[in-house]
Order: structure tokens, then sequence, then C-alpha cells
């Protein structure tokens, strides 16, 4: 029995021996992981001709109206048409009571009369010295005088009677005959449908694109199934403070029978194509200091800042920062930051990316 333990014994000090043996002390016990390879996609910054079109919302709008009223205080004696009626220029529209400006002229006439004898009978006596040049000079004052009256009171009583200054449509009936109105009160209004045209606004990173004469498209949603073709007459040379918008004229080349102005309508402006620095949206970063974008430089990502410029669809044109052959990180920013090792790949290694970045 004791030859037996002995022998175990033995055998376990030599088991214990080879497992403290300096070759498996220096074995670490756990294998070190290397660390992932941060993969991303990269895109070259290049110039390229960018062609813009938009569509905008416009207002059909009149250019020529006239809001008519009178100048005399009195009674509506007459007015003519109503809304939607069509008259032509010179019909006479409105007329006042002109009882007491006819009188009032009357009475004119034969002041002016009686001063013109007595101007001519002065003229006589003083030739003959019969009257002083002081009392010719008080009658030409007074001849002067009633003249004048005369001619107000013929312009007062012109202006009892109010007429079409071009051809047109009336759009506002505001009173009516046996009304007593004040002086310049509003009673018709009239538009020319000749004059109608487009006023729409664009945002002013664009307004420079714009020029007199460029070609656009309208369709109106009131007279559907139709487009209508049109230049760019006028370019307002003014924004508005609040939304950096500008107002931009659009003539038709035909304008439609049913055209009426405050329709809604949809303008599509083409621009002249011009080279721009392109990027992707997705790959312009932004913090508290503005955009940027992470550039690929010998292996490792480098921050950008950039001044951006409109936006295309799904590129947005670059400014400032950014020079033709720059290679631009598009992908795997999950992680991504300034001086970081990074691996480009393919664009369609998508799932790489996603997995590292």
């Amino acid at each position: 029995m004791r030859p037996f333990r002995a022998i175990v014994l033995v055998s376990l000090a030599f088991s214990l021996c080879a497992c403290d043996s300096p070759a498996d002390r220096s074995k670490p016990s756990h294998p070190k992981r290397t660390p992932p390879v941060h993969r991303v996609v990269v895109q070259a910054v290049e110039k390229k001709p960018v062609a813009i079109q938009r569509e905008l919302n416009a207002t059909i709008r009149a250019r020529h109206i006239a809001r008519l009223y009178n100048e005399e205080p009195g009674r509506i004696t007459a007015l003519a048409g109503y809304a939607g009626d069509w008259v032509r220029a010179g019909k006479l529209l409105a007329s006042l009571d002109d009882t007491l400006l006819r009188a009032e002229l009357k009475k004119a006439r034969a002041t002016t009369r009686q001063a013109r004898l007595d101007v001519e009978r002065l003229r006589k006596l003083v030739k003959r010295k019969v009257a002083s040049v002081d009392e010719l000079a008080r009658a030409r004052t007074a001849l002067d005088i009633a003249t004048a009256e005369h001619e107000i009171l013929s312009t007062r009583l012109r202006r009892t009677r109010i007429t079409a200054p071009f051809a047109g449509i009336i759009s506002e009936r505001l009173r009516e005959p046996g009304d007593v109105v004040a002086a310049n009160t509003h009673l018709l209004s009239l538009f020319d449908p000749t004059s109608q045209f487009a006023e729409t606004r664009i945002s002013e990173l664009l307004l420079p694109l714009v020029h007199e004469g460029d070609p656009a498209s309208l369709r109106i949603d009131a007279l559907p199934g139709r487009a209508f073709g049109g230049r760019v007459q006028r370019i307002h040379p003014t924004l508005d403070p609040l939304t950096r918008l500008g107002a931009i004229e659009i003539r038709l080349d035909d304008i439609p029978d049913d055209l009426k102005p405050g329709q809604f309508a949809r303008a599509r402006l083409a621009m002249a194509a011009t080279e721009r620095l392109m990027v992707p949206f997705t790959a312009v970063q932004r913090d508290n200091k503005g955009p940027f974008v992470y550039l690929l430089v010998d292996g490792k990502a480098v921050r950008r800042a950039v001044r951006t410029g409109i936006r295309l669809d799904r590129d947005i044109a670059i400014l400032e920062g950014l020079r033709p052959g720059d290679q631009v990180i598009v992908k795997g920013f999950l992680g991504l930051s300034a001086g970081k090792t990074v691996k480009p790949v393919k664009p369609m290694d998508t799932a790489r990316v996603d997995e590292s970045g």
C-alpha cells in the first residue's frame, strides 16, 4: 500500500512542474484582438455642368388696373355696367348731378362777358383821356379773374362724367345710381385682360441665373390639361427681407379668354447650365462651427470647413473649401472623427461600411 501511495505523489509532483514551466508562463491567457478597420466610401470632387429647373407657385395678375373715383361730390345719376361687363375705351361709366355747377358756369360766362366789355370800353376812354390807365388795369385784372373762374367751373363740370380710360372688363361695382358720395369715392374698378401676366418668387441664390427673355411654361390649376408658353418679362430689383425671395414676372405668349387675375399657376423655369462643384448632400456635416466635410488624406480623415450653395436633388453645391480632385468621404460617419485612420471601399460594399461605422 505504501509503495503505491509514493508512486502517486511522485506523479502529481511531475505534473505540477510541467504546468508551471517557463514556456507556459510566456503564453497569454487571452489572445489580443485586432481593432476593426474603419471603412468609408469616398468620392472625388469634380466640376460638372448643372442645369437647374424649378417649378414655382405663381399668381396671375393684371398690369393695367383702373380704380375709378369721382373727383366731385354729389349724387350719382348714372352708373354703367356690372362686374364682368366688357367696356370700350372712352365709354361713359358714371355721371353725377351737375345742375348746380351748370348754373355757376352760366353765371361765370356772364361775368366774363361783362368784364371783357368793360375792358373794351375803358380802352377807348383811355385813348380819349377820359379814363385813367389804372382803371383800365383793374378792368383787365377783373377779366382775368372771371376767365379763370370760368375755366375752373368748366373743369369741375367735366369731372362729373367718368369714362373708361382703356378697353377692359369691369371687376368691381361699389356704388349705385342715387347714392350721394363725397369726393374721391371708389365707384368702379376696371382691368385690361390683355395685360395679364404671372408673378412668382424665387430664391436669392437662383435669382442671378434668371434673365429677361428666358423661356418659361405655365400650368394653371383652374384650366387643366393645358400648358402655356411664356418668357421672363421683368425681374424686380429688390428682395423681401424676411423671405429673401425676389419677384419675377412672366409674360404669356397667348392669353386664354378664361384667364382671370388672382388664379393660381405653376411656373417652370429652365435656367442655363453652369459649372459647379457638387457633392452628395449627405457628405456635408454640421455642428456649432458650421458645415464641414471629411476628406481622405494619406489614409486619415481630415475635417474641412466649407461654404455651401444651392441644393439640387441629392447633391449640394460647394462654394468655398474644396477643389476639384479632393477625396470626400460620403459614407461611414458613425464613429468617424478627425485624424482617424480609415480605409476606402467601393460604393457597392455598403454592408462592410455599415459594420465599421
